[in-house]
C-alpha cells in the first residue's frame, strides 16, 4: 500500500470519542469560606497604626514614687508603689508637704512603661510669707494696730475678725488661706455708728475711781500706750455718746476714757489757790534827786500804774488828769525817769508838769 492509501484510510478510520470522567463534588462552596477583606491601595498597612495594646496581654509593672529632699537622699515622705499595665495611663497623686515646695521631678511618665521604673519629686524647704490682717471702719480708719500670721508654707490658716465688734462686722467672721511663699493681706471692714457729740462744760474735772487704760479714739481697740491711776484729776475736753449709752471722755489729743468708775468735779481738786505773780526783781543803778513840783497824769484813757520802787510791785492805778505832787526824780543806769508821787513812783514819760 503506497503511502496515500495509508493517509486516507487514517482519515477515514477515526477513534471512537473518549467517555467523559465523572466529576469529583466539591469539598465546600467556595463562598463559604472567610476571605480578607480588601483594603485600599491608599490605606496604610494595619501595623502601622494600630494602638498601643495593654491589658492582661501586657506585662504588669511597678512605678516607684520617691520624695526626698532637694540635692540629697533624705527622703520626706515614705514611699509609693503604683502597678499596671504596660502602656495603659498613669495618673500621678499631687503631694503638698508642709514647710517645702516642690522644685523637681526625675523620670516622669505619663503611661506605664515596659518595665519596671522609678520617679523622683524633689522638695525644698521655703518659708512662708506673712499674712496681714487689717481691721477698718467704713471710712479707712484703722481700729487696731495690723495682725501679722505665720506658720509653714503649704499649711491653712484662720484669721478672724474682732469679737467685741461682732456687731457692726460687714461680712464674714472668719477668713481661710494657705500660706504661701509670698505676703498676703486680708481686710475686715465694720460699719461703727455714728457718734454723738456733747461738748464738756468750761470747767469739768473728773477724779479716776480705779485705773484705767487710755485709748486712741472712742471704740477703739487700739489703746493709747498710757495707763492712768486710780485716785487721779484729769481735765474733760470732749464728751461723746455711743449708741449703747456709753460715754467716752476725751482728756486732751488722742487720750480718751470710758466715764465709768470716774468722779465728776467742778475743780481740779489738787490745785492750789490762785497765786500772786510777781515781776522779777530788776536791780539798776541810779540818782536820786529831791524835787517840790506840781504835776498831773498824763497817760491816755487807760491811765498809768504807780509802783513802790522801780521795777517793783505796782500799787494802784491813777486814771489820766489826776493831780500828783512830785516830791523826787530816779534816773537810772537804762536811762529810765522815775518820779515819786504821794501814791507811788511813776515813770517821767506819763506825767505833764504844772507851771
Amino acid at each position: 500500500m503506497s503511502v496515500i492509501s495509508r493517509i486516507k484510510t487514517w482519515l477515514t478510520n477515526r477513534r471512537p470519542p473518549r467517555r467523559p470522567r465523572p466529576q469529583r463534588p466539591a469539598t465546600a462552596p467556595a463562598a463559604t469560606r472567610p476571605q480578607p477583606a480588601p483594603m485600599p491601595a491608599s490605606q496604610p498597612a494595619a501595623t502601622a497604626s494600630a494602638p498601643v495594646q495593654y491589658g492582661p496581654a501586657a506585662p504588669l509593672v511597678h512605678v516607684t514614687l520617691n520624695y526626698f529632699l532637694s540635692r540629697s537622699s533624705q527622703s520626706l515622705k515614705k514611699t509609693i508603689t503604683l502597678t499596671g499595665y504596660s502602656g495603659a495611663p498613669l495618673t500621678l497623686p499631687w503631694t503638698v508637704l508642709p514647710g517645702y515646695v516642690l522644685v523637681s521631678v526625675t523620670g516622669f511618665t505619663a503611661s506605664f512603661p515596659a518595665t519596671n521604673t522609678t520617679i523622683t519629686y524633689y522638695y525644698e524647704p521655703r518659708l512662708a510669707g506673712p499674712v496681714l490682717v487689717y481691721h477698718r471702719t467704713t471710712t479707712g480708719r484703722l481700729l487696731s494696730l495690723p495682725e501679722i500670721l505665720r506658720g509653714p508654707v503649704n499649711t491653712q490658716f484662720t484669721a478672724e475678725a474682732l469679737p467685741e465688734m461682732a456687731d457692726q462686722l460687714l461680712g464674714p467672721a472668719r477668713q481661710n488661706g494657705t500660706f504661701t511663699t509670698h505676703t498676703q493681706t486680708l481686710h475686715f471692714t465694720y460699719n461703727v455708728a455714728q457718734l454723738e457729740n456733747a461738748q464738756a462744760p468750761e470747767q469739768a474735772y473728773i477724779t479716776l475711781n480705779i485705773g484705767k487704760t487710755a485709748f486712741l479714739a472712742p471704740e477703739d481697740t487700739a489703746t493709747h500706750g498710757a495707763y492712768l491711776p486710780a485716785g487721779t484729776a484729769w481735765r474733760v475736753y470732749t464728751m461723746v455718746r455711743e449708741p449703747n449709752q456709753t460715754v467716752w471722755l476725751n482728756l486732751g489729743g488722742e487720750l480718751w476714757i470710758t466715764a465709768s468708775d470716774t468722779t465728776p468735779q467742778t475743780d481740779l481738786p489738787f490745785l492750789p489757790g490762785p497765786m500772786q505773780l510777781a515781776l522779777p526783781t530788776v536791780h539798776f543803778e541810779g540818782t536820786t534827786t529831791a524835787m517840790n513840783q506840781q504835776a498831773r497824769i498824763s497817760a491816755g484813757p487807760t491811765g498809768v500804774t504807780t509802783w513802790d520802787a522801780p521795777y517793783g510791785q505796782a500799787i494802784a492805778r491813777l486814771a489820766s488828769g489826776t493831780a500828783v505832787h512830785i516830791s523826787a526824780k530816779t534816773v537810772l543806769a537804762d536811762h529810765s525817769e522815775w518820779l515819786e508821787t504821794d501814791c507811788g513812783l511813776v515813770l517821767a514819760n506819763y506825767v505833764e508838769w504844772q507851771n
